[in-house]
Protein backbone atom coordinates (compact mmCIF):
# COMPACT_ATOMS: atom_id res chain seq x y z
CA UNK A 1 0.00 0.00 0.00
CA UNK A 2 1.80 3.80 -0.68
CA UNK A 3 2.35 6.23 2.11
CA UNK A 4 -0.59 8.76 3.11
CA UNK A 5 -0.44 11.69 1.10
CA UNK A 6 1.30 13.73 3.64
CA UNK A 7 4.15 11.47 3.56
CA UNK A 8 4.18 11.57 0.30
CA UNK A 9 4.63 15.19 -0.26
CA UNK A 10 7.20 15.25 2.82
CA UNK A 11 9.26 12.86 0.33
CA UNK A 12 8.49 14.67 -2.58
CA UNK A 13 9.90 18.14 -1.23
CA UNK A 14 13.01 16.14 0.31
CA UNK A 15 13.62 14.62 -3.29
CA UNK A 16 13.06 18.67 -5.00
CA UNK A 17 15.62 20.14 -2.49
CA UNK A 18 17.91 17.03 -2.75
CA UNK A 19 17.61 17.82 -6.34
CA UNK A 20 17.98 21.38 -6.39
CA UNK A 21 22.02 20.85 -4.45
CA UNK A 22 23.60 18.07 -5.81
CA UNK A 23 24.56 17.76 -9.19
CA UNK A 24 23.37 14.59 -11.07
CA UNK A 25 19.99 14.52 -9.26
CA UNK A 26 16.39 14.47 -10.96
CA UNK A 27 15.20 17.72 -11.31
CA UNK A 28 11.65 16.58 -12.02
CA UNK A 29 9.68 15.25 -8.62
CA UNK A 30 7.92 11.87 -8.92
CA UNK A 31 9.36 11.67 -12.58
CA UNK A 32 8.97 7.83 -12.25
CA UNK A 33 4.70 8.37 -12.00
CA UNK A 34 5.26 6.39 -8.68
CA UNK A 35 3.35 8.91 -6.05
CA UNK A 36 -0.57 9.49 -5.95
CA UNK A 37 -3.19 10.70 -4.13
CA UNK A 38 -5.90 7.95 -4.98
CA UNK A 39 -5.36 5.27 -7.19
CA UNK A 40 -6.46 5.90 -10.74
CA UNK A 41 -9.98 4.52 -11.68
CA UNK A 42 -10.75 5.25 -15.15
CA UNK A 43 -9.27 7.37 -17.97
CA UNK A 44 -8.19 11.24 -17.75
CA UNK A 45 -6.99 10.94 -14.47
CA UNK A 46 -3.27 12.21 -14.69
CA UNK A 47 -3.79 14.77 -11.58
CA UNK A 48 -4.39 11.81 -9.60
CA UNK A 49 -0.58 11.51 -9.90
CA UNK A 50 1.34 13.61 -7.60
CA UNK A 51 2.14 17.20 -9.08
CA UNK A 52 1.35 16.16 -13.07
CA UNK A 53 -1.53 17.70 -14.87
CA UNK A 54 -2.65 17.90 -18.42
CA UNK A 55 -1.51 20.99 -20.29
CA UNK A 56 -4.63 22.67 -21.80
CA UNK A 57 -7.54 20.71 -22.86
CA UNK A 58 -6.11 17.14 -24.19
CA UNK A 59 -6.70 14.36 -21.82
CA UNK A 60 -3.71 12.27 -20.68
CA UNK A 61 -3.80 9.10 -18.90
CA UNK A 62 -2.33 8.07 -15.53
CA UNK A 63 -1.92 4.19 -15.07
CA UNK A 64 -0.59 2.01 -12.02
CA UNK A 65 -0.69 -1.46 -10.76
CA UNK A 66 -3.33 -0.47 -7.80
CA UNK A 67 -5.67 0.99 -10.96
CA UNK A 68 -8.94 -0.80 -11.99
CA UNK A 69 -8.61 -2.95 -15.46
CA UNK A 70 -8.88 0.28 -17.80
CA UNK A 71 -5.88 1.88 -16.49
CA UNK A 72 -4.07 -0.88 -14.72
CA UNK A 73 -0.94 -1.91 -14.81
CA UNK A 74 0.38 -3.97 -16.75
CA UNK A 75 -2.78 -4.40 -18.35
CA UNK A 76 -5.03 -1.30 -19.50
CA UNK A 77 -7.77 -0.05 -22.14
CA UNK A 78 -4.37 0.82 -24.70
CA UNK A 79 -2.58 -2.60 -24.50
CA UNK A 80 -0.51 -4.65 -22.15
CA UNK A 81 3.16 -3.43 -20.82
CA UNK A 82 4.49 -3.18 -17.28
CA UNK A 83 6.12 -0.20 -15.81
CA UNK A 84 9.93 1.07 -16.69
CA UNK A 85 10.29 1.49 -13.31
CA UNK A 86 7.78 1.00 -10.38
CA UNK A 87 4.58 0.31 -10.49
CA UNK A 88 2.98 3.36 -12.35
CA UNK A 89 3.09 5.46 -15.80
CA UNK A 90 1.16 7.96 -17.36
CA UNK A 91 0.08 8.12 -21.65
CA UNK A 92 -0.88 10.26 -24.16
CA UNK A 93 -1.99 10.25 -27.33
CA UNK A 94 0.57 12.35 -30.27
CA UNK A 95 -2.07 11.49 -33.34
CA UNK A 96 -5.93 10.37 -34.08
CA UNK A 97 -7.39 9.29 -37.04
CA UNK A 98 -9.38 10.55 -38.57
CA UNK A 99 -8.86 13.85 -37.23
CA UNK A 100 -10.96 16.54 -38.92
CA UNK A 101 -12.72 18.64 -35.98
CA UNK A 102 -9.71 20.34 -35.63
CA UNK A 103 -8.64 23.58 -37.65
CA UNK A 104 -4.90 21.83 -37.25
CA UNK A 105 -6.25 18.62 -37.95
CA UNK A 106 -4.07 17.49 -34.90
CA UNK A 107 -5.30 15.91 -31.96
CA UNK A 108 -2.62 15.68 -28.93
CA UNK A 109 -2.22 15.53 -25.43
CA UNK A 110 0.60 16.95 -23.06
CA UNK A 111 2.18 16.19 -19.52
CA UNK A 112 3.24 18.85 -17.59
CA UNK A 113 4.52 19.96 -13.97
CA UNK A 114 6.68 22.39 -12.60
CA UNK A 115 10.33 21.47 -11.90
CA UNK A 116 13.71 22.39 -10.16
CA UNK A 117 14.41 25.77 -11.65
CA UNK A 118 17.40 25.42 -13.77
CA UNK A 119 20.58 27.32 -13.51
CA UNK A 120 21.05 29.76 -17.44
CA UNK A 121 24.39 28.54 -19.29
CA UNK A 122 24.61 25.17 -17.89
CA UNK A 123 24.08 21.64 -19.42
CA UNK A 124 21.18 19.47 -18.75
CA UNK A 125 20.76 16.03 -19.72
CA UNK A 126 16.91 15.20 -20.60
CA UNK A 127 15.75 11.69 -20.97
CA UNK A 128 12.33 9.67 -20.92
CA UNK A 129 11.46 6.19 -21.48
CA UNK A 130 8.49 5.60 -24.03
CA UNK A 131 6.52 2.64 -25.39
CA UNK A 132 4.11 2.68 -27.88
CA UNK A 133 1.10 1.03 -26.90
CA UNK A 134 0.19 -2.22 -28.05
CA UNK A 135 -3.06 -1.25 -29.48
CA UNK A 136 -2.10 1.66 -31.14
CA UNK A 137 -2.41 2.04 -34.98
CA UNK A 138 0.13 4.69 -35.77
CA UNK A 139 2.97 6.04 -34.62
CA UNK A 140 4.71 9.37 -34.89
CA UNK A 141 8.10 11.01 -34.82
CA UNK A 142 7.30 14.25 -32.84
CA UNK A 143 8.30 13.52 -29.25
CA UNK A 144 10.02 15.90 -27.27
CA UNK A 145 10.58 18.42 -24.05
CA UNK A 146 9.90 21.97 -24.11
CA UNK A 147 10.57 23.95 -20.96
CA UNK A 148 9.16 27.30 -19.99
CA UNK A 149 8.97 30.07 -17.54
CA UNK A 150 5.55 31.74 -18.40
CA UNK A 151 3.49 29.15 -20.41
CA UNK A 152 0.96 29.96 -23.10
CA UNK A 153 -2.70 30.66 -22.58
CA UNK A 154 -4.80 27.17 -22.53
CA UNK A 155 -6.02 26.48 -26.35
CA UNK A 156 -9.43 26.24 -27.12
CA UNK A 157 -10.99 22.97 -27.75
CA UNK A 158 -10.24 23.51 -31.81
CA UNK A 159 -6.65 23.50 -31.98
CA UNK A 160 -4.59 21.03 -30.48
CA UNK A 161 -1.03 21.53 -31.22
CA UNK A 162 0.87 23.70 -29.47
CA UNK A 163 2.65 26.25 -31.09
CA UNK A 164 5.90 26.72 -30.06
CA UNK A 165 9.12 24.78 -30.46
CA UNK A 166 10.37 22.20 -27.74
CA UNK A 167 13.76 22.84 -26.64
CA UNK A 168 14.84 18.69 -26.63
CA UNK A 169 13.55 17.27 -29.50
CA UNK A 170 13.42 13.08 -30.08
CA UNK A 171 13.12 13.08 -33.83
CA UNK A 172 16.08 11.90 -34.55
CA UNK A 173 14.94 8.81 -33.02
CA UNK A 174 12.16 8.40 -35.69
CA UNK A 175 9.49 6.97 -34.84
CA UNK A 176 9.11 5.15 -31.65
CA UNK A 177 7.11 1.79 -32.59
CA UNK A 178 8.31 -0.77 -29.51
CA UNK A 179 5.64 -2.39 -28.26
CA UNK A 180 7.15 -4.71 -25.65
CA UNK A 181 9.84 -2.87 -24.30
CA UNK A 182 10.73 0.59 -23.22
CA UNK A 183 12.99 2.92 -25.32
CA UNK A 184 15.02 5.31 -23.61
CA UNK A 185 15.18 8.48 -25.39
CA UNK A 186 18.27 11.12 -24.36
CA UNK A 187 19.10 14.69 -24.97
CA UNK A 188 20.68 17.45 -23.90
CA UNK A 189 20.64 21.27 -24.13
CA UNK A 190 22.08 24.17 -22.62
CA UNK A 191 19.06 26.53 -20.47
CA UNK A 192 18.93 30.32 -21.75
CA UNK A 193 16.55 30.91 -18.86
CA UNK A 194 15.27 29.67 -15.44
CA UNK A 195 13.23 27.51 -16.91
CA UNK A 196 11.00 25.72 -14.24
CA UNK A 197 7.75 23.76 -15.83
CA UNK A 198 8.27 20.81 -17.88
CA UNK A 199 5.79 19.58 -20.97
CA UNK A 200 5.92 16.20 -22.60
CA UNK A 201 4.31 14.96 -25.70
CA UNK A 202 4.06 15.32 -29.79
CA UNK A 203 5.13 19.06 -30.62
CA UNK A 204 4.75 18.13 -34.98
CA UNK A 205 1.82 20.11 -36.37
CA UNK A 206 -0.56 18.40 -38.91
CA UNK A 207 2.65 18.18 -41.80
CA UNK A 208 4.20 15.51 -39.36
CA UNK A 209 4.96 12.40 -40.94
CA UNK A 210 2.68 9.68 -39.13
CA UNK A 211 3.67 6.03 -40.23
CA UNK A 212 0.70 3.01 -39.95
CA UNK A 213 2.36 0.61 -37.01
CA UNK A 214 2.19 -2.70 -39.42
CA UNK A 215 0.44 -5.96 -38.08
CA UNK A 216 -1.72 -3.70 -35.58
CA UNK A 217 -5.32 -2.75 -35.98
CA UNK A 218 -6.36 -1.36 -32.57
CA UNK A 219 -6.90 1.83 -31.93
CA UNK A 220 -6.83 4.82 -34.61
CA UNK A 221 -4.71 6.72 -32.86
CA UNK A 222 -0.88 6.87 -31.98
CA UNK A 223 -0.62 6.29 -28.33
CA UNK A 224 2.53 5.96 -25.93
CA UNK A 225 3.57 5.25 -22.36
CA UNK A 226 5.37 7.42 -21.02
CA UNK A 227 8.05 6.32 -17.37
CA UNK A 228 11.30 7.64 -16.23
CA UNK A 229 11.21 11.53 -16.92
CA UNK A 230 14.79 12.67 -15.69
CA UNK A 231 16.32 16.36 -15.88
CA UNK A 232 19.74 16.45 -14.35
CA UNK A 233 23.00 18.96 -14.85
CA UNK A 234 25.68 17.00 -17.24
CA UNK A 235 28.78 16.91 -17.94
CA UNK A 236 30.09 17.09 -21.47
CA UNK A 237 31.31 19.47 -24.32
CA UNK A 238 29.31 21.54 -26.21
CA UNK A 239 30.13 23.56 -29.71
CA UNK A 240 28.55 26.30 -31.05
CA UNK A 241 29.70 26.48 -35.03
CA UNK A 242 27.91 28.87 -37.44
CA UNK A 243 29.21 28.83 -40.75
CA UNK A 244 27.88 26.55 -43.51
CA UNK A 245 30.78 26.92 -46.14
CA UNK A 246 34.35 25.38 -45.94
CA UNK A 247 37.53 25.55 -48.09
CA UNK A 248 39.86 22.45 -48.44
CA UNK A 249 42.82 24.06 -46.96
CA UNK A 250 41.02 26.87 -45.12
CA UNK A 251 41.98 27.33 -41.29
CA UNK A 252 38.64 26.24 -39.02
CA UNK A 253 38.79 27.51 -35.64
CA UNK A 254 36.06 25.81 -33.34
CA UNK A 255 35.39 27.11 -29.84
CA UNK A 256 33.92 24.48 -27.13
CA UNK A 257 32.48 24.58 -23.76
CA UNK A 258 32.89 22.58 -20.63
CA UNK A 259 29.86 21.90 -18.44
CA UNK A 260 30.54 20.54 -15.21
CA UNK A 261 27.77 19.01 -13.99
CA UNK A 262 28.40 15.84 -12.73
CA UNK A 263 32.30 13.78 -13.23
CA UNK A 264 34.85 16.89 -14.04
CA UNK A 265 37.17 16.36 -16.70
CA UNK A 266 40.60 14.45 -15.49
CA UNK A 267 44.48 15.82 -15.68
CA UNK A 268 45.48 14.96 -19.44
CA UNK A 269 42.02 14.88 -21.03
CA UNK A 270 41.65 15.29 -24.65
CA UNK A 271 39.67 17.51 -26.38
CA UNK A 272 39.45 16.19 -30.62
CA UNK A 273 37.87 17.87 -33.30
CA UNK A 274 36.04 15.49 -35.60
CA UNK A 275 34.83 15.85 -38.96
CA UNK A 276 31.71 13.46 -40.76
CA UNK A 277 31.50 12.23 -44.02
CA UNK A 278 30.24 13.37 -47.14
CA UNK A 279 26.80 12.22 -45.21
CA UNK A 280 27.00 13.82 -41.66
CA UNK A 281 28.21 10.10 -40.14
CA UNK A 282 30.55 10.02 -37.74
CA UNK A 283 30.90 6.44 -38.04
CA UNK A 284 34.16 6.78 -39.30
CA UNK A 285 35.07 10.46 -38.07
CA UNK A 286 38.17 12.46 -39.38
CA UNK A 287 40.39 13.63 -36.70
CA UNK A 288 40.99 17.41 -37.82
CA UNK A 289 43.13 18.20 -34.48
CA UNK A 290 43.19 18.34 -30.38
CA UNK A 291 44.08 20.58 -27.65
CA UNK A 292 44.70 18.88 -23.98
CA UNK A 293 42.97 20.58 -21.86
CA UNK A 294 39.95 20.05 -18.73
CA UNK A 295 38.15 23.61 -19.60
CA UNK A 296 36.79 25.94 -22.79
CA UNK A 297 38.87 26.35 -24.98
CA UNK A 298 38.99 26.71 -28.77
CA UNK A 299 40.61 23.80 -31.55
CA UNK A 300 41.93 25.49 -34.50
CA UNK A 301 42.74 23.08 -37.03
CA UNK A 302 43.43 23.12 -41.17
CA UNK A 303 40.72 21.52 -43.40
CA UNK A 304 42.66 18.50 -44.92
CA UNK A 305 43.70 18.33 -49.01
CA UNK A 306 42.32 14.60 -48.72
CA UNK A 307 39.00 15.51 -48.04
CA UNK A 308 36.34 14.64 -50.59
CA UNK A 309 34.25 18.00 -51.78
CA UNK A 310 30.61 17.49 -50.95
CA UNK A 311 27.65 19.32 -48.95
CA UNK A 312 26.66 17.22 -45.95
CA UNK A 313 29.40 17.67 -43.61
CA UNK A 314 29.02 18.38 -39.64
CA UNK A 315 31.13 18.66 -36.83
CA UNK A 316 31.82 17.51 -33.06
CA UNK A 317 33.91 17.51 -30.78
CA UNK A 318 34.86 14.55 -28.30
CA UNK A 319 36.41 14.40 -24.95
CA UNK A 320 38.82 11.56 -23.44
CA UNK A 321 38.67 11.03 -19.66
CA UNK A 322 35.58 11.11 -19.44
CA UNK A 323 34.49 9.98 -22.75
CA UNK A 324 31.67 12.70 -23.75
CA UNK A 325 30.09 13.51 -27.70
CA UNK A 326 29.60 16.95 -28.39
CA UNK A 327 26.07 17.24 -30.63
CA UNK A 328 27.40 18.46 -33.85
CA UNK A 329 27.23 21.73 -35.27
CA UNK A 330 23.34 21.04 -36.15
CA UNK A 331 23.19 22.20 -39.89
CA UNK A 332 25.21 20.73 -42.87
CA UNK A 333 28.88 21.87 -44.09
CA UNK A 334 29.83 22.30 -47.56
CA UNK A 335 33.40 21.88 -48.31
CA UNK A 336 34.70 22.49 -51.71
CA UNK A 337 38.35 22.79 -53.42
CA UNK A 338 39.31 26.83 -54.23
CA UNK A 339 38.38 27.11 -58.50
CA UNK A 340 41.66 26.30 -60.17
CA UNK A 341 42.85 28.27 -63.02
CA UNK A 342 41.15 31.13 -62.35
CA UNK A 343 41.67 34.19 -65.34
CA UNK A 344 40.71 36.92 -65.70
CA UNK A 345 41.38 38.82 -69.21
CA UNK A 346 39.90 40.90 -71.79
CA UNK A 347 39.35 41.35 -75.72
CA UNK A 348 41.54 44.24 -75.42
CA UNK A 349 43.22 46.15 -72.33
CA UNK A 350 43.27 49.39 -74.08
CA UNK A 351 40.65 50.92 -75.78
CA UNK A 352 38.70 54.67 -76.73
CA UNK A 353 35.87 55.18 -75.40
CA UNK A 354 32.53 54.46 -77.39
CA UNK A 355 34.03 51.42 -78.12
CA UNK A 356 32.47 47.82 -76.95
CA UNK A 357 34.77 46.40 -73.44
CA UNK A 358 34.82 42.95 -73.77
CA UNK A 359 35.55 40.81 -70.91
CA UNK A 360 36.44 37.05 -70.39
CA UNK A 361 36.47 34.78 -67.42
CA UNK A 362 37.66 31.14 -67.38
CA UNK A 363 38.57 28.69 -64.85
CA UNK A 364 39.47 24.54 -65.14
CA UNK A 365 37.19 23.89 -62.07
CA UNK A 366 33.38 23.21 -63.69
CA UNK A 367 30.36 24.51 -62.27
CA UNK A 368 31.57 27.63 -60.97
CA UNK A 369 29.92 31.26 -60.56
CA UNK A 370 31.49 34.26 -62.21
CA UNK A 371 31.19 37.71 -60.68
CA UNK A 372 32.89 40.93 -61.68
CA UNK A 373 32.93 44.00 -60.17
CA UNK A 374 34.84 47.16 -61.63
CA UNK A 375 35.18 51.09 -61.65
CA UNK A 376 32.00 52.82 -61.06
CA UNK A 377 30.20 50.21 -59.03
CA UNK A 378 30.23 47.88 -62.06
CA UNK A 379 29.16 44.00 -61.50
CA UNK A 380 28.22 41.48 -63.50
CA UNK A 381 27.50 37.53 -62.90
CA UNK A 382 28.20 36.80 -66.85
CA UNK A 383 31.07 34.60 -67.37
CA UNK A 384 32.38 36.79 -70.24
CA UNK A 385 29.91 40.43 -69.66
CA UNK A 386 30.53 43.12 -72.41
CA UNK A 387 30.20 46.84 -71.73
CA UNK A 388 28.91 48.40 -74.85
CA UNK A 389 30.11 52.10 -75.45
CA UNK A 390 32.76 52.29 -72.77
CA UNK A 391 33.56 55.70 -71.10
CA UNK A 392 36.52 57.08 -69.92
CA UNK A 393 35.08 56.37 -66.38
CA UNK A 394 35.13 52.61 -67.22
CA UNK A 395 39.12 52.70 -66.93
CA UNK A 396 40.53 51.10 -64.13
CA UNK A 397 40.75 47.10 -62.42
CA UNK A 398 38.35 44.74 -63.05
CA UNK A 399 38.18 42.09 -60.38
CA UNK A 400 36.93 38.64 -60.98
CA UNK A 401 35.87 36.18 -58.28
CA UNK A 402 34.97 32.26 -59.57
CA UNK A 403 32.79 30.48 -56.56
CA UNK A 404 32.83 26.81 -55.99
CA UNK A 405 30.56 26.26 -52.86
CA UNK A 406 31.68 29.86 -51.19
CA UNK A 407 35.24 28.64 -52.27
CA UNK A 408 36.62 31.92 -54.07
CA UNK A 409 39.34 32.82 -56.32
CA UNK A 410 40.56 35.95 -57.73
CA UNK A 411 41.99 37.55 -60.54
CA UNK A 412 42.17 40.59 -62.09
CA UNK A 413 42.65 42.74 -65.80
CA UNK A 414 43.22 46.78 -65.52
CA UNK A 415 41.28 48.36 -68.92
CA UNK A 416 42.28 51.94 -69.76
CA UNK A 417 40.06 53.63 -72.16
CA UNK A 418 41.40 56.46 -73.78
CA UNK A 419 39.06 59.45 -74.71
CA UNK A 420 37.73 59.26 -78.21
CA UNK A 421 37.95 62.60 -80.75
CA UNK A 422 34.00 64.38 -80.77
CA UNK A 423 31.32 62.97 -83.25
CA UNK A 424 31.46 63.95 -86.82
CA UNK A 425 29.21 64.10 -89.52
CA UNK A 426 30.12 64.23 -93.03
CA UNK A 427 28.38 65.28 -95.71
CA UNK A 428 28.76 66.41 -99.25
CA UNK A 429 27.59 69.01 -102.02
CA UNK A 430 24.18 67.06 -103.23
CA UNK A 431 23.05 67.27 -106.13
CA UNK A 432 26.05 66.62 -108.58
CA UNK A 433 26.03 66.45 -112.10
CA UNK A 434 29.03 65.02 -114.22
CA UNK A 435 31.40 67.07 -114.44
CA UNK A 436 30.54 69.09 -111.35
CA UNK A 437 33.06 69.51 -108.19
CA UNK A 438 32.83 66.99 -105.68
CA UNK A 439 32.90 69.00 -102.41
CA UNK A 440 33.28 66.78 -99.00
CA UNK A 441 32.33 68.14 -95.51
CA UNK A 442 32.92 67.00 -92.15
CA UNK A 443 32.15 68.95 -89.02
CA UNK A 444 34.01 69.97 -86.83
CA UNK A 445 36.08 67.71 -84.17
CA UNK A 446 38.06 67.67 -80.71
CA UNK A 447 41.39 70.14 -81.17
CA UNK A 448 44.39 68.62 -82.69
CA UNK A 449 42.77 65.62 -84.51
CA UNK A 450 44.59 64.81 -87.95
CA UNK A 451 42.11 64.09 -90.96
CA UNK A 452 41.76 61.77 -93.47
CA UNK A 453 39.44 60.64 -96.29
CA UNK A 454 38.63 57.68 -98.54
CA UNK A 455 36.49 57.04 -101.11
CA UNK A 456 35.95 55.03 -104.68
CA UNK A 457 39.54 54.71 -106.86
CA UNK A 458 41.67 55.02 -104.12
CA UNK A 459 40.82 57.84 -103.48
CA UNK A 460 42.72 59.72 -100.15
CA UNK A 461 42.73 63.48 -98.64
CA UNK A 462 44.06 64.81 -94.88
CA UNK A 463 41.83 68.04 -95.49
CA UNK A 464 38.92 68.24 -93.19
CA UNK A 465 36.83 69.68 -95.78
CA UNK A 466 38.39 68.52 -99.28
CA UNK A 467 37.41 69.05 -103.11
CA UNK A 468 37.17 66.29 -105.77
CA UNK A 469 37.40 68.05 -109.65
CA UNK A 470 35.74 67.26 -112.44
CA UNK A 471 33.34 64.11 -111.15
CA UNK A 472 32.53 61.60 -113.38
CA UNK A 473 30.21 58.32 -112.43
CA UNK A 474 33.33 56.29 -111.23
CA UNK A 475 33.65 58.73 -108.84
CA UNK A 476 30.02 58.14 -106.68
CA UNK A 477 30.03 55.88 -103.99
CA UNK A 478 30.92 55.75 -100.15
CA UNK A 479 33.27 58.34 -98.94
CA UNK A 480 35.26 57.56 -95.25
CA UNK A 481 36.10 60.63 -93.26
CA UNK A 482 38.49 60.19 -90.19
CA UNK A 483 39.47 62.49 -87.12
CA UNK A 484 42.47 60.71 -85.23
CA UNK A 485 43.23 62.24 -82.09
CA UNK A 486 47.16 61.65 -80.30
CA UNK A 487 46.37 58.77 -78.43
CA UNK A 488 44.84 56.91 -81.35
CA UNK A 489 41.13 57.06 -81.01
CA UNK A 490 38.96 58.21 -83.87
CA UNK A 491 35.85 59.86 -84.57
CA UNK A 492 34.61 58.16 -87.86
CA UNK A 493 31.20 58.86 -90.46
CA UNK A 494 30.59 58.18 -94.05
CA UNK A 495 28.60 59.67 -96.73
CA UNK A 496 27.14 58.24 -99.66
CA UNK A 497 28.05 60.44 -103.06
CA UNK A 498 25.92 60.18 -105.92
CA UNK A 499 27.24 61.80 -109.41
CA UNK A 500 24.76 62.17 -111.76
CA UNK A 501 25.78 61.17 -115.51
CA UNK A 502 25.20 63.46 -117.92
CA UNK A 503 22.59 62.68 -121.20
CA UNK A 504 24.70 60.17 -124.12
CA UNK A 505 24.80 61.82 -127.37
CA UNK A 506 22.98 64.46 -127.19
CA UNK A 507 22.15 66.89 -130.32
CA UNK A 508 19.91 69.59 -131.14
CA UNK A 509 19.14 70.15 -134.87
CA UNK A 510 16.66 72.27 -136.86
CA UNK A 511 14.57 72.75 -140.68
CA UNK A 512 16.57 76.31 -140.79
CA UNK A 513 16.77 78.16 -142.22
CA UNK A 514 13.37 78.83 -143.43
CA UNK A 515 11.48 82.01 -145.04
CA UNK A 516 9.95 84.64 -142.84
CA UNK A 517 6.48 83.38 -141.87
CA UNK A 518 7.48 79.60 -142.14
CA UNK A 519 7.30 77.08 -139.10
CA UNK A 520 10.73 76.47 -137.61
CA UNK A 521 11.16 72.83 -136.08
CA UNK A 522 13.28 72.22 -133.42
CA UNK A 523 14.80 69.08 -132.66
CA UNK A 524 16.70 67.48 -129.69
CA UNK A 525 18.05 63.91 -129.42
CA UNK A 526 19.73 61.76 -126.99
CA UNK A 527 20.63 57.76 -126.66
CA UNK A 528 19.80 58.25 -122.67
CA UNK A 529 16.03 57.26 -121.46
CA UNK A 530 13.77 59.29 -118.89
CA UNK A 531 15.63 62.87 -119.93
CA UNK A 532 13.40 65.98 -120.42
CA UNK A 533 14.18 68.69 -122.48
CA UNK A 534 14.31 72.52 -122.42
CA UNK A 535 14.43 74.56 -125.31
CA UNK A 536 15.57 78.61 -125.12
CA UNK A 537 16.17 80.94 -128.23
CA UNK A 538 15.08 84.71 -128.94
CA UNK A 539 11.98 85.80 -127.29
CA UNK A 540 11.13 81.77 -127.21
CA UNK A 541 11.54 78.90 -124.64
CA UNK A 542 9.62 75.40 -124.21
Amino acid sequence: MKPAITYRLIVLLLLSLFAGNANGQNMVPNGDFEYYTTCPTATTQITRCVGWQKYHVGTPDYFNLCGTSSVGVPSNMYGYHYAASGNGYVGFATYNYPDTIYVDSCYKEFIARDIIPMTIGKLYEVSVSVSLASLSAYSTNDLGVWFYDVGIPILSVLQMHLPVTPQVSYTSYGAVTNTTGWVRLSETFVADSTYDNIVIGGFGNHTTTYANTTGISGWNTAYYYVDSVVVKEATGVGINYTDSILCIGDTIHVPYTVYVGGTPFNSGNKFILQLSNTSGSFSTPIVLDSVTSTTSGAITAVIPTSIIPGAGYRIRVISTSPGYVSKDNRKNIAIATHPASVSASALATILCSRDSLQLYGSSTTSNVSYMWSGPSSYTSTAQNPIIYNAATSASGKYLLTVSNYGCKTKDSVTITVNPSPNVITASYNSPLCEPDTIKLFSTNSSSGVTWGWTGPSSYTASLQNPIRPASSSSMAGKYYVTATASNGCKAKDSVDVTVKPLPANFSATTNAPVCQNSTVNLYGNTTSSGVTFSWSGPSFSS
